[in-house]
């Protein structure tokens, strides 16, 4: 999984102006959050068990440290894990429901861009790979 840290603010002007344009999926997590690391167990699953849904996406994880630096609409978070959607800057649906890998596939396919070609059709022809990134701190706390 590609990993992307904001440590440059030219890091969150550019992860801003994606924000304002696409539709994202954002998972907010805490490094100090067990459920957060139950989540990411589900999501690692998930991405291997479905990878063509992932692909489709734009989702990003932003560690609890970063919330500052970015977008003040994406600093309303009152609890951890928290998974939204949002499309071209407007939130658009919050997940609910349990954690499972069935779940956050369903919510997931239900708020990413549609692809335009098949899954069965060749790899050749489909659209290409988006990325995961993964914005995290790059302080550590003692």
């Amino acid at each position: 999984m590609p990993v992307m840290e904001i440590t440059h603010k030219q890091d969150c002007i550019n992860f801003n102006q994606m924000f304002n344009n696409n539709r994202v999926i954002i998972i907010y997590y805490w490094n100090s959050c067990p459920h957060c690391h139950t989540l990411m167990e589900t999501f690692d699953e998930l991405m291997d068990k479905y990878e063509y849904v992932i692909n489709r996406a734009n989702i990003y994880k932003i560690e609890y440290d970063k919330l500052q630096l970015l977008n003040p609409k994406l600093q309303n978070v009152s609890a951890f894990p928290y998974i939204i959607s949002y499309d071209n800057g407007k939130i658009g649906k919050e997940f609910s429901g349990p954690r499972d890998v069935s779940t956050i596939k369903k919510f997931i396919e239900d708020n990413s861009p549609r692809t335009q070609t098949s899954r069965t059709q060749s790899s050749k022809t489909q659209t290409p790979r988006t990325k995961i990134r993964l914005l995290k701190s790059s302080s550590k706390k003692t």
